[in-house]
């Protein structure tokens, strides 16, 4: 049979995404700058802790350097002030003034 042309075996676009993890891993302990790096990992973590109502975890993954600029980052920011304030007005209707404030400091 002949040799199919322009087709990569399965494995090699998983070997040359971990082999750009492992280098934008190694370049973030080196104290680099890294390109597309783990941001967007980072990203999809605060989007999933937001969902599940975890907000400090998703206000420390959108602190992230690698996350800082992105167009959705300042999406999810502004969808983490809003859980937060909403937070705050639920401690607020069970009298619990000291927990609302914390959520909006």
């Amino acid at each position: 049979m002949g040799e199919r042309r322009g087709v990569s075996p399965p494995c090699a676009g998983k070997a040359e995404s971990t082999a750009g993890l492992r280098r934008a891993a190694r370049q973030a302990v080196a104290g680099k700058p890294m390109m597309l790096g783990l941001g967007w990992l980072a990203l999809r973590q605060a989007q999933e802790a937001l969902k599940s109502g975890r907000l400090e975890e998703a206000q420390r993954l959108l602190a992230h350097p690698s996350v800082q600029g992105n167009k959705r980052a300042w999406k999810a920011l502004q969808q983490l002030a809003r859980a937060f304030a909403e937070r705050g007005e639920r401690h607020l209707r069970q009298d619990d003034a000291g927990s609302a404030w914390s959520d909006l400091a």
